[in-house]
């Protein structure tokens, strides 16, 4: 009996779609059957995935080939190219579901599929059968969050089932996010929440951080200067800042923070930099910034803003606060050279020397006593400082302390910096270098 089938499949007379449409229309015959539950394992290397599909529709109609499915679907499933296409017609028979739900482990790489997403009544099975406590489930939401396209989170958290796990596992969920993918997954993630009540109080737990990403976005979304590809840039920029926020649990610290500055009065969004996006409150200035290209000043300058607030929470995540400058559209090249002289005669050297980074000081620099009081390393200053030297009202200040190093760091020495300064300043900093080397060669 087995050879009929045989015959007609290696006869080369009849397409496999022939031969698949013969065999599920002759299905009825208890010996087509027979013949059929004979050669399964055979099936994987002649017919494809879906004509594997249409014979299965058939079978699950008879006792003995279901019988024959239920001993074989693992074979099946393995065998078969896109094998995790069968699972979808095999679970419709409540035995089979049942054993399958007795092998979690034929999901373990299952999971990282991302045809298994689309599959509502699969993902319920998966999250049926891990008895072995979150492992499946774990690893099913890793995969999701890994996904650019975001309707896989749609997914995720349409099922009661998930929300419910979601909720008790939020915080492993989380801590699980490595890779920036699934950083900048977690605020979207994290929006979701707001429209179930079962998380809503998650939601409500970040809805400042989450308050001051929708500003950004924002910003982003409607500021005609930028194109699509930057304003793509820019948006995954604020979400991953704002998901290495809420993935480390900074939320609430920031919160605080943000709220002493502001004192009650509204904070506006400002501006967007390099590794940074700038907040105005209270007359002050705050930007929260990830994977910054210095963090650490050498020592204290005058012509340093001096922040307010300096922290550095992990490798990837900071926030600065300051008084607000006052931006100055008519400073002169000759004002940014003699700011960037003076850096320079102190050992340091600015490699971002522009007038945009410069403002004026709205008045004197006289720091608030408990500001003058804190250990200026604890600020990511190098060396503590005892003295602080007051500028004047309208004397201008450098308010981006990216890109300034001391003048014997080997990478600079090196040349692994790139020195982003107006032209006028790499010239004039050719003329500074040269007379160092003519007064030591005196």
């Amino acid at each position: 009996m087995e050879s009929k089938i045989l015959e007609i499949l290696y006869s080369y007379r009849y397409t496999k779609k022939q031969v698949v449409d013969e065999i599920a229309k002759h299905m009825k015959n208890p010996n087509v059957r027979q013949d059929l539950i004979h050669i399964l394992d055979i099936l994987p290397s002649e017919i494809n995935t879906n004509d594997m599909i249409l014979i299965i529709k058939e079978m699950l109609k008879y006792e003995d080939t279901k019988n024959a499915l239920l001993s074989d679907w693992q074979i099946l499933v393995n065998d078969f190219e896109d094998g995790i296409d069968l699972f979808d017609i095999l679970i419709k028979d409540e035995k089979i579901k049942e054993d399958i739900k007795q092998h979690p482990e034929v999901f373990e790489e299952i999971v990282l599929y991302e045809d298994l997403i689309k599959n509502y009544d699969l993902i319920d099975t998966i999250w049926e059968i891990d008895k072995r406590g979150k492992y499946l489930k774990e690893k099913l939401i890793d995969r999701i969050m890994s996904f650019r396209n975001t309707e896989f989170i749609d997914i995720l958290i349409e099922k009661e089932t998930m929300r419910d796990f979601i909720k008790k596992n939020i915080n492993g969920i989380l801590k699980n996010c490595n890779g920036n993918r699934r950083v900048t997954n977690i605020v979207y993630l994290m929006d979701k929440f707001k429209g179930f009540p079962e998380l809503e109080d998650i939601y409500n737990k970040n809805e400042f951080v989450m308050d001051l990403y929708h500003k950004t976005v924002h910003f982003i979304k409607n500021d005609e200067n930028f194109d699509r590809i930057e304003k793509n840039i820019y948006t995954e920029m604020t979400s991953t800042i704002f998901g290495i926020i809420i993935k480390e649990e900074k939320q609430e610290e920031i919160e605080l923070e943000l709220k002493d500055l502001s004192n009650g009065k509204p904070i506006e969004f400002l501006s967007l930099g390099g590794y940074s996006l700038v907040f105005q409150t209270n007359e002050k200035v705050f930007k929260l910034g990830a994977e910054r290209a210095k963090f650490l000043i050498e020592k204290y300058h005058p012509r340093l803003m001096y922040p307010i607030l300096r922290k550095k929470y992990n490798e990837n995540l900071y926030i600065e606060a300051y008084e607000k400058g006052e931006i100055d559209p008519n400073i002169t090249d000759e004002e940014l050279l003699l700011v960037y002289e003076e850096l320079y005669r102190t050992g340091l050297i600015w490699l971002d020397a522009r007038k945009a980074n410069l403002v004026r000081l709205k008045k004197d620099n006289v720091l608030p006593e408990y500001v003058r009081q804190k250990d200026d390393t604890k600020s990511g200053f190098g060396v503590n400082t005892s003295k602080h030297i007051v500028l004047k009202k309208g004397e201008l200040v450098v308010c981006d302390l990216d890109y300034i190093y001391s003048k014997d760091d080997q990478k600079l020495i090196s040349g692994d910096y790139i020195d982003s300064s107006d032209d006028i300043v790499k010239e004039f900093r050719k003329k500074l270098e040269l007379e160092e080397r003519n007064a030591l060669e005196k």
